[in-house]
């Protein structure tokens, strides 16, 4: 399974390749498409399992990458097709070390592939989106920091600012 983060589940509801395309594959420097859209591998045959990694890779995207504010449901899509060539792994700008290690990226050699691969997606997305809720990440961040006293979050807490302001937001001393 390969998950990529969506950015506003709203757009997946338009039903339109292009339109998806638009909000949701955009390069970084926001003046075409992203034809390598990156996306985290999750390695997991079961349900649950499957979601627990898929809200690991989401929550260590968003703190890494987003301000800790923001609508308060997420979404990721899985985007795996058996039949396509797999993502190839490249390094991630993520501050964990897990998402650093499952990122990938497809690659596309132009627009209409892109488009096709997004429609198949619409076609399925029903069965393909997760959903989580910001209590969801809440309950994630809670449990790493404060149960678990997990050694990557504690640190990167005390030492990067981003993090420090999500755990700050969701853990009261």
């Amino acid at each position: 399974m390969f998950i990529r983060i969506i950015k506003r589940k709203s757009a997946w509801e338009l039903n339109n390749p292009l339109e998806v395309i638009k909000i949701e594959f955009v390069n970084s420097n926001g003046s075409g498409f992203d034809l390598k859209p990156s996306v985290y591998k999750i390695d997991s045959t079961d349900n649950d399992t499957k979601r627990s990694s898929a809200l690991r890779a989401h929550t260590e995207h968003i703190v890494s990458f987003l301000q800790p504010k923001g609508p308060s449901k997420l979404a990721s899509i899985d985007t795996y097709f058996s039949d396509l060539p797999l993502p190839e792994p490249t390094m991630s700008k993520s501050l964990f070390q897990y998402t650093q290690n499952s990122h990938h990226e497809y690659e596309f050699s132009d627009d209409g592939q892109l488009c096709n691969f997004v429609e198949r997606l619409i076609n399925n997305k029903d069965e393909r989106i997760l959903e989580f809720t910001r209590s969801d990440v809440e309950l994630y961040i809670k449990q790493k920091v404060e149960i678990e006293q997990n050694e990557e979050w504690i640190s990167l807490s005390s030492s990067n600012s981003q993090v420090y302001l999500w755990t700050k937001r969701y853990i009261r001393n």
